[in-house]
Formats: C-alpha cells, sequence, structure tokens
C-alpha cells in the first residue's frame, strides 16, 4: 500500500487497507521478540490513529454532506453509531472532533498526518475555546508538545496554558464550581 496514489478510488483504498489489517490482526506474533513485539505495539499504535483520522474524516464529509439525513436519523452522529456499531457516545466523540477540527487548522494537520487522537483534538479545542485569540499564535507549538509528550503530561500544559492566558476565566469557573457545590445528608436503611 505504500505510495498509493490519489489516482485510487476511496473504495479500493479502503479495500487494500481493509485487507492489510485483516491480515495483521491474523499473523500469529507469539514468535516475534521483545524488540519486535514493542516495535509492533507502537506502529499498531499509529494505524489506529491513522484510522481514526480516516473515520473522522467521513464522518466531518457525512455531517456536512447531510447524506445521513434520509435514512431517518437524527444527526450524522446517530447515523455512525447505527450503521457502524458504535456506542453512541463514541460516535458523538468522532462528530465533535470534526466539527472541532474545522477551526484548527495546524492540529487538524497532525491529526490527519496520524500524530494526534481524539482526546489531543477534545483537548486543543477547549483552549482554543478558552482563549481563542491566544491559541491562534501557539496553536503550532501546543500541536507539537501534544505530539511529542504523555497525554497527562499535555493536560497539565493545557492547565497552565489556560491559567496563564484566561486568568478571568479561570477565576469565573472556580467561582460557578464554589457555587455550585453542595453537601447531601441522608439517613440509611440502618438509621
Amino acid at each position: 500500500m505504500e505510495g498509493m496514489g490519489k489516482d485510487l478510488s476511496v473504495e479500493v483504498v479502503v479495500k487494500e487497507a481493509r485487507d492489510a489489517l485483516a491480515d495483521l490482526a491474523a499473523r500469529d506474533l507469539t514468535g516475534l521478540t521483545d524488540a519486535e513485539i514493542e516495535a509492533h505495539a507502537v506502529a499498531s499504535a499509529e494505524l489506529l490513529r491513522l484510522a481514526e483520522a480516516a473515520h473522522v474524516a467521513a464522518v466531518a464529509r457525512l455531517d456536512t454532506s447531510g447524506a445521513w439525513a434520509p435514512s431517518g436519523a437524527r444527526s450524522a452522529a446517530h447515523y455512525v453509531g447505527w450503521k457502524g456499531h458504535l456506542p453512541l457516545p463514541r460516535a458523538k466523540a468522532l462528530q465533535r472532533c470534526a466539527r472541532r477540527l474545522r477551526n484548527l487548522p495546524a492540529t487538524a494537520d497532525a491529526f490527519a498526518a496520524g500524530r494526534l487522537t481524539i482526546e489531543h483534538v477534545r483537548l486543543l479545542a477547549h483552549a482554543q475555546h478558552k482563549a481563542p485569540e491566544a491559541f491562534a499564535a501557539d496553536e503550532a507549538r501546543l500541536v507539537e508538545l501534544a505530539a511529542s509528550r504523555l497525554f497527562s503530561e499535555l493536560e497539565t500544559i493545557i492547565r497552565y496554558w489556560i491559567i496563564r492566558n484566561d486568568p478571568d476565566g479561570v477565576e469565573a469557573d472556580a467561582a460557578s464550581q464554589h457555587a455550585e457545590r453542595r453537601v447531601d445528608c441522608s439517613e440509611t436503611f440502618e438509621g
């Protein structure tokens, strides 16, 4: 599949990718050395990210085309959940990711290249929502951090980035959380 051109139809590319992945999934990995299985696990993660990017691109096009509407589905996410046999929360996450990528060019490029996951996109989109102008200036740098750091590290980085770039929003969020706190006490079955 190396060097597949854009002259191949989507159907041909999907069939070849499906066949290659089915072959890979059927392989007996017990004969691999530790180094080989480590490399295979990492390469499989990359394939998963690329497949996820292709899936999100398909959901994005389905969402904007409205091709799902004649089926009677309530949304593109409902259609993908139904026809793709996915849990509805997962299908909705795919649709949200597709919509978020519309306003995140560097993030979209890295996602399409298989460098980021849907979870990375969610986190970066949250930062963009909190401080759009600062995010536009920092997106490329944040994408590089997202692609090179542990996800837990990125969560911390984004939290600090938001504090630095949206201090008033952070204060408002904290005040809202404080106002919404509550304690419930109730008698248990045994008193």
